[in-house]
C-alpha cells in the first residue's frame, strides 16, 4: 500500500512530501505493536525432551527444515507442502509441541533406543517422523533431512507416556525394554503377548532371542505365540528352531502354529520331523494344521500318513481334513 501512495505521490510532483512520507511512515511502522513481520526468522529450542518455539507467517517447507534440524530427526510429509505456521510455544513436551506445529495433522514418531551404561535405563533418541497432511493421500512424502542427530530428544524409556502419549512406535520401543530387562516373568510375558499385537518387524528379532534364551516357558510360549503374529519372514527361521529343541511342550506347539502364520515353506521339513516324532499329541497336532496350511507334495504325504498312522484322534483328524483336500 505504501509503495503505492509513493508511486501516486511521485507522479505527481511531490518529492518532499515523499520523502516526509517516508520518514513518517518508517517512525510509524517501528513504533505500532504491530505482529512480528515474516521476515523475522523462525527459532526453536530443544532441551531435556521439550520445545520451545517461536514461528510467525513461516512458510511450512521453513517450519519442516527448522523441526528436521532441530530436532535430529528425518521428517517426510505426506502431501502437499504448503500454507504458513503461527505459533508459540513455550517448555512443550516434545510430541505435543510438534502435534500443535503440525497443526493437528496426524503423525507417527519413530525412535532409537540407546544404551545408557550398565543398570540404567535404555534411552529414546528420536529419529524419523512422519506427517500426513491427508489420510488418503499416497503420494511419495517430501523429504527433510537433519545435517547431524541432535541429543535434544534423547530420553529416558521410561518417560514415553509423558512425551505425547499414545504413539505406537514410543509404545513398541518401552515393550522391547520390558521384554529385555525386567527381572518378572509374568511382566515379560506380557511385554511379548502386547508386541505379538503389535505386528511390528522391530519386534520380530528381540522376540526370537526371548524365545530361544527365556528361562521361563510361559515367556519362550509367548514369544512364540508373538512371533507367528507378525507373519515376518525373519521369524521363521526361530520358530523352527524352537519346535525342534525347545524342551517345553506347550512352546514347541506355539512355535507349530506360529509357523502356519508365517507360512514358509523352509519350515516344512521340521513340522514334518514334529508331526511323525513329538511326543506330545498337542504338539503334533499343531504341526499337522501347519504343514496343512502350507500345503505342498511333501507336507501332503506326511499329513496322509498321519491320518491314518497317528495313535492320537485328534491328530489323525487334523491331519485328514487337510490330506483330503484338493490342490494342496
Amino acid at each position: 500500500m505504501r509503495k503505492r501512495v509513493l508511486t501516486l505521490l511521485r507522479n505527481l510532483g511531490m518529492p518532499a512530501v515523499v520523502g516526509w512520507l517516508m520518514l513518517v511512515g518508517i517512525s510509524l511502522a517501528g513504533a505500532a505493536a504491530a505482529p512480528a513481520s515474516p521476515s523475522e526468522a523462525p527459532s526453536m529450542v530443544i532441551v531435556d525432551g521439550t520445545v520451545t518455539a517461536k514461528f510467525a507467517d513461516v512458510p511450512l517447507k521453513k517450519v519442516l527444515e527448522v523441526v528436521a534440524r532441530e530436532s535430529g530427526a528425518r521428517v517426510l510429509f505426506y502431501g502437499k507442502v504448503a500454507g504458513n505456521i503461527n505459533i508459540d510455544l513455550n517448555d512443550e513436551p516434545l510430541e505435543e509441541a510438534l502435534r500443535q506445529i503440525f497443526q493437528g495433522r496426524n503423525a507417527a514418531y519413530f525412535y532409537d533406543s540407546r544404551p545408557a551404561g550398565i543398570g540404567a535405563s535404555p534411552l529414546l533418541a528420536l529419529n524419523e517422523i512422519h506427517v500426513f497432511a491427508n489420510a488418503d493421500e499416497v503420494s511419495d512424502p517430501s523429504t527433510f533431512d537433519s545435517p547431524a542427530r541432535s541429543n535434544a530428544t534423547i530420553r529416558p524409556l521410561s518417560a514415553t507416556a509423558r512425551m505425547g502419549g499414545a504413539n505406537k512406535h514410543s509404545a513398541d520401543a518401552e515393550l522391547l525394554s520390558q521384554l529385555a530387562q525386567s527381572q518378572d516373568a509374568q511382566s515379560r510375558k506380557a511385554a511379548a503377548e502386547n508386541l505379538g499385537k503389535s505386528w511390528s518387524e522391530d519386534a520380530v528379532e528381540p522376540l526370537g532371542d526371548t524365545l530361544a534364551g527365556d528361562p521361563s516357558a510361559a515367556v519362550r510360549e509367548a514369544a512364540a505365540q508373538a512371533l507367528g503374529k507378525t507373519w515376518s519372514e525373519s521369524a521363521v527361521q526361530p520358530l523352527i528352531d524352537a519346535l525342534a529343541y525347545d524342551s517345553d511342550a506347550l512352546v514347541r506347539e506355539q512355535a507349530a502354529r506360529g509357523l502356519a502364520q508365517t507360512a514358509g515353506e523352509e519350515a516344512i521339513n521340521s513340522l514334518v520331523f514334529a508331526l511323525m516324532g513329538d511326543p506330545r499329541w498337542y504338539v503334533r497336532d499343531a504341526a499337522a494344521d501347519a504343514l496343512g496350511t502350507i500345503g505342498g507334495r511333501y507336507a501332503n504325504e506326511a499329513l496322509a500318513r498321519a491320518a491314518a498312522n497317528d495313535p492320537d484322534g485328534w491328530v489323525r483328524e487334523t491331519a485328514a481334513s487337510y490330506a483330503v483336500k484338493p490342490g494342496k
